[in-house]
Parts: C-alpha cells; sequence; structure tokens
C-alpha cells in the first residue's frame, strides 16, 4: 500500500484506541482485517512521531480538537 494510505491508518488506529472503547482485534477487524499487532504497531508508530515531529503533532492536535467538536 502506498505510504499515504498507511498512515491514515495509523492515525484512524491512534483515534480509535483513545476515543473509543473497542478492544484491539475490533479496531483491527473494522479496519481491513488486520490483528491486534498491526493496530499496536500503528498506535505506537503515531504516538512515537507526536513525540518527535512538532508539525505532525499539531496536526494531530488539530484533528483531536475537531473530533472533540463532535
Amino acid at each position: 500500500k502506498k505510504r499515504e494510505i498507511v498512515c491514515a491508518q495509523y492515525i484512524v488506529m491512534f483515534f480509535c484506541i483513545k476515543l473509543t472503547n473497542l478492544s484491539l482485534s475490533d479496531i483491527g477487524s473494522k479496519l481491513g482485517g488486520k490483528d491486534f499487532k498491526w493496530v499496536v504497531h500503528g498506535f505506537r508508530n503515531v504516538a512515537n512521531k507526536v513525540e518527535t515531529d512538532i508539525e505532525f503533532k499539531s496536526y494531530i492536535d488539530d484533528v483531536n480538537k475537531k473530533l472533540a467538536s463532535y
């Protein structure tokens, strides 16, 4: 898959974990039948990038604010 698609999936997983009560397995199944290890990997990837990339952190913060307004 293209890098952009995978990054978008990782971001969706990140917010699913942060904002829902879904299990890791449920999140993976809803995002293309992936297992919980893939979900954990995606979450960690985004969390690490938030810690090391100020621009990416700003983007994630903006998305979080928009989601919180719903």
